[in-house]
């Protein structure tokens, strides 16, 4: 009997929960995007400094020389974020669950009006932003993210997606296939498969590795 192939639009770590599948599932773990920094002449004045993903804060702290800081609070959209953060700072002063909606109101709670520098990619949907009040909050683009010109990921039963840009990528050169199942790591990824396919998407309950992983074994 084949193995079943998974993919995951993510280059997975060695400590990976979804390596645990890997004696009922041949795993294909891969981005679809490329990633370059965008160079900033100086960091816009807040009281907080919000990370919306990994990659975020491996190209502000690549590019922040001996530019100040300190005096600033540190937020992350979610626990995978914050590991990175952590590994640049010695204390982060909030940790969303990856929920735009959940994240937004209770970064509102915890900054109380204080203003907040959101770093992000230029793509980004600025999903927390949209849920704060308008015009209130600035940005920093510190990295631009692009499909890769050339990549080939095999015909696979079960398709993971980690962001709406790999999953437009993917099915900008793979057709849906019938039979296929698809999971999405939160809503605003899901609502994008969902305007590229007409396939159920599953979602975990919360927007991690781990959960994504339960999901999956439900499945096998």
């Amino acid at each position: 009997m084949m193995s079943k192939k998974l993919f995951i639009s993510r280059n997975l770590h060695e400590k990976s929960p979804f390596w645990k599948l890997k004696d009922r599932v041949d795993i294909y773990d891969h981005s679809l995007l490329q990633f370059r920094s965008i160079p900033f002449a100086k960091i816009p004045e807040s009281q907080w400094l919000f990370f919306y993903s990994q990659q975020g804060v491996v190209h502000f702290f690549r590019q922040l020389s001996d530019q100040q800081f300190t005096d600033r609070k540190l937020a992350a959209f979610g626990p995978k974020t914050a590991d990175v953060l952590a590994e640049q700072v010695p204390t982060i002063h909030f940790i969303g669950n990856g929920s735009a909606k959940a994240t937004a109101s209770a970064l509102q709670l915890v900054t109380n009006r204080q203003a907040i520098l959101f770093i992000r990619a230029r793509q980004s949907r600025r999903s927390v932003q949209r849920c704060l009040p308008k015009n209130t909050h600035p940005d920093l683009i510190v990295y631009d993210n692009r499909p890769k010109a050339k990549f080939d990921v095999p015909n696979c039963d079960f398709l993971i997606f980690t962001s709406p840009l790999n999953a437009k990528t993917y099915f900008d050169k793979y057709p849906e296939v019938e039979g296929q199942i698809i999971f999405a790591i939160g809503d605003t990824t899901a609502q994008t498969i969902q305007q590229l396919t007409k396939a159920k998407v599953w979602v975990p309950p919360n927007p991690s590795e781990e959960s994504l992983v339960t999901l999956v074994t439900k499945h096998l």
